[in-house]
Parts: structure tokens; sequence; C-alpha cells
């Protein structure tokens, strides 16, 4: 989502999910002792406002959050 609200101001936000299986391949650790939970879910969500105060000065303010877990044993 893009949202332009003024002249100098610009909003922009993301909402990302992903749900995949996670045993197995580049999931595993070598040392067995932490293994994925199948399934593994992803979620990231951020906002972010881009601000023009002048021709030389620009700020850019986010918020980003990110949630992807793990669970140490096997499940089931």
């Amino acid at each position: 989502m893009d949202l332009k609200t003024g002249e100098n101001s610009r909003w922009s936000g993301r909402f990302l999910w992903n749900k995949r299986k996670g045993t197995g391949g580049i999931f595993s650790n070598p040392i067995d002792t932490f293994n994925v939970a199948n399934p593994l879910t992803s979620l990231s969500q951020n906002v972010t406002n881009t601000r023009n105060f002048g021709p030389n000065v620009v700020n850019e303010f986010g918020l980003h959050w990110y949630r992807r877990p793990y669970f140490s044993g096997r499940n089931g």
C-alpha cells in the first residue's frame, strides 16, 4: 500500500505472510537439538513515512515487525 497524504509526505505499508514446511533441507540444525516446527509460519509488517522538510532535508520514519518462530525438539 502506498499513500501520498500531501506534497511533502508519503506513507507506505506492507504485510507478508508465509507458511511452508520447515523440516529437512536448509532448516535442519546439524546438532539436531533444535528443529524447526512443521509448518513454519513467517509474519512481517512495516509502516513507513517519508517526509520532505525542504530541498535538502528528508526524514524517513518506519515501524517494522518480523516473527519467525522456532521450537526446540520435534513436533508431534
